[in-house]
């Protein structure tokens, strides 16, 4: 009545199974941008896209804040001019030196790449930008730049005020959330200019 010997047959699924994770992982993540850039679709002026678009960004991630800002000209100094903001958070919204921030960040956002910071005060590679982050209560961002013909025009950013470790998916899902605002930002304002144009045409036939 005893097993002396087993002969058996194995399957190696991991790397399946891997894929069915990354498969679900897409899955989810196109499901909440579906749903994120179909109600950002509604508004019809770039101010109320970013405004709605920062507040749903900001809820699903569970973020302290979720901010959208322009840059000037000079590709230096940038105003957050929208930003949601979690219970107890503060508004950082008003005119800041990207500088300031340290050359790791200003280096990564020139470069159109995304800046992703864990921890900014154990961050070793932003001894320069530490001090500023803090002044403003960030601990842990994912910042993504927009940049035409090589020239930074705005950013779109996450913030925590505690330190926080960033997934894949979370910043994949974050950077297309961002492609997709700057897309109906751009077709609000032309859509604007046009009706604009249409406004003086009129007024000069009526003349």
């Amino acid at each position: 009545g005893a097993i002396n010997n087993v002969l058996a047959i194995s399957r190696d699924i991991s790397e399946r199974r891997d894929k069915d994770a990354e498969l679900l992982a897409t899955a989810n993540r196109l499901r909440h941008l579906a749903t994120i850039t179909e109600e950002t679709r509604a508004p019809e002026s770039p101010e109320e896209i970013m405004v709605c678009a920062t507040r749903l960004v900001g809820e699903y991630f569970n973020a302290s804040r979720c901010a959208y800002a322009a840059v000037a000209s000079d590709a230096n100094h940038f105003t957050i001019l929208y930003n949601y903001l979690a219970p107890g958070a503060v508004s950082t919204v008003g005119t800041y030196e990207l500088d300031t921030f340290g050359a790791k960040t200003v280096a990564t956002l020139l470069r159109g790449q995304t800046l992703v910071i864990s921890d900014t005060q154990g961050d070793t590679d932003i001894p320069d930008g530490t001090s500023r982050f803090s002044a403003i209560d960030i601990r842990a961002v994912i910042c993504v730049p927009l940049l035409k013909n090589g020239r930074l025009l705005a950013m779109m950013a996450l913030h925590s005020a505690t330190p926080r470790f960033w997934s894949e998916e979370e910043i994949q899902l974050f950077e297309a959330v961002a492609e997709s605002c700057w897309a109906y930002i751009e077709s609000a304002a032309s859509q604007a200019r046009l009706r604009e144009s249409e406004t003086r045409f009129r007024t000069m036939a009526d003349l």
